[in-house]
């Protein structure tokens, strides 16, 4: 379809940059909206808690399909509303994160009042909400660099009115957000199926190494009780054995976290590494280590197999992941290595795919210390049980999983890349409309 473009343009004053269709004006943000803050009831005092007004945090905003916001997950009493300094704000009003991450945005569905991580923008007359929901969706990078603060980024209420935006007249506001809409849920349904691809691929991965690892590939096979609850029967001739009979698990070194940087010779591995579909990932942003002052042994070998001591993610403590051959990686105190493998009794590639079965990452979940943050230790680890077949069953079972899993990763990372490319034309398609960089109003029905 051919998106026609405004016959007349002129330089644009806006954060863009863009050249605006010279019937646009361009305006500080406080022209067009009363900006509103919010605040906290005092936390202590159960009286100001869970009464019957909705009260946001950054937290209920940044729905990727819909900017209404028709909850809160927490609400506040009325005398909770008169504690402290939030204010009710009408149905229609944009309601934006600026504290980091700044520029999340919502539509209150219903009056409701914030807390101190939110704007509030009640629109004054002539001013349409979707459409400036939309141009404050595309404008989170502009707004993030006006954010002030040594300890977090935080967005003043004054900084934000200052902010310049497109004003199209509100025929066209209203004609850009009915466009959007209609675009925006046409490319939002296509992620939704993509993600549900990702998501069965990733359920069926699972199926496939708990159902190997616990009960072989021989569906005929002569079944006993394992007397492990989080195996159940396995195959007769399988036999037990503790972890620890089968591999020592050596702790990290404790680097000091204040000489991490964002380059360097030194990547710190973590347990941001380890990936939910079993084996490493590459993080956005690495931690780099400045200096040599720590044993040589903890410089990982390509190949070596660690195991997440520290739950980053849920349902990954236990897991493991192969050391990769780029990049020179540090072993730090929240992984184990293991070593001194017994090849005689397991084979390496079988004890991988054991560490990332959901059945035992399970059982690994079920004894953990810490309530912030999920850890266990080597010894818990080394002292669960396992049933092990023989040696060349292993190395059978090992490659069914490698071939079955190639496929099904190969398939949700397709799945992956066209949703990124779908989320691409998403930001295209806002960024244009609302800047006035094609002429939306002869593709939308009067």
């Amino acid at each position: 379809m051919s998106i026609p473009a405004y016959a007349e343009y002129e330089a644009s004053l806006a954060p863009t940059g863009l050249p605006r269709p010279s019937h646009w004006k361009v305006s500080p943000l406080k022209r067009l909206f009363t900006i509103v803050g919010g605040s906290t009831p005092d936390s202590s005092k159960r009286e100001l808690w869970d009464g019957d007004i909705p009260w946001a945090t950054p937290a209920d905003l940044g729905n990727d399909c819909c900017f209404d916001l028709t909850s809160t997950s927490r609400q506040i009493t009325p005398l909770g509303l008169a504690s402290c300094g939030t204010k009710m704000v009408p149905a229609g009003t944009i309601l934006l994160a600026t504290r980091a991450p700044i520029g999340t945005v919502g539509i209150a569905a219903m009056p409701l009042c914030t807390n101190q991580g939110c704007k509030s923008l009640v629109p004054k007359s002539g001013i349409n909400s979707r459409y400036y929901a939309y141009v404050l969706s595309a404008s989170t990078e502009a707004l993030t660099t006006r954010g002030k603060g040594t300890t977090f980024l935080e967005l003043s209420g004054d900084e934000l009115g200052l902010f310049h935006v497109p004003v199209p007249p509100p025929p066209e506001q209203l004609a850009i957000a009915t466009f959007l809409d209609r675009e925006t849920a046409k490319i939002d349904a296509l992620v939704s199926e993509h993600r549900k691809l990702s998501l069965l691929a990733a359920e069926k991965r699972q199926a496939i190494v708990s159902h190997a690892v616990s009960g072989g590939l021989a569906p005929g096979a002569r079944m006993k009780p394992s007397g492990v609850k989080w195996l159940g029967e396995v195959p007769e001739h399988w036999e037990e054995f503790p972890l620890r009979a089968l591999f020592g698990l050596k702790h990290g070194y404790p680097f000091d976290s204040s000489r991490f940087e964002e380059s360097g010779d030194f990547i710190v591995m973590t347990p941001g590494n380890f990936w939910e579909r079993g084996g490493f990932r590459k993080k956005a942003q690495e931690k780099f280590y400045r200096g040599s002052d720590f044993p040589p042994e903890y410089i990982l070998k390509a190949g070596q197999m660690l195991v997440a001591m520290t739950e980053q993610a849920p349902g990954l403590l236990g897991s493991a992941l192969c050391v990769p051959d780029t990049g020179t990686y540090l072993h730090n105190q929240r992984l184990g290595l293991v070593q001194d493998l017994r090849t005689d009794r397991v084979c390496e590639r079988y004890l991988f795919h054991l560490f990332n079965s959901s059945r035992y990452r399970a059982e690994i979940g079920c004894n953990v210390s810490g309530s912030t943050v999920r850890h266990t230790s080597p010894s818990k680890i080394r002292s669960v049980k396992v049933y092990l077949p023989p040696f060349e069953e292993q190395t059978r079972i090992a490659h069914y999983i490698d071939q079955r899993l190639a496929v099904l990763d190969e398939m949700a990372t397709e799945a992956e890349h066209t949703t990124a490319l779908l989320q691409e034309r998403r930001a295209a398609s806002i960024a244009a409309a609302v800047t006035g960089q094609i002429d939306v109003r002869g593709l939308v029905a009067a």
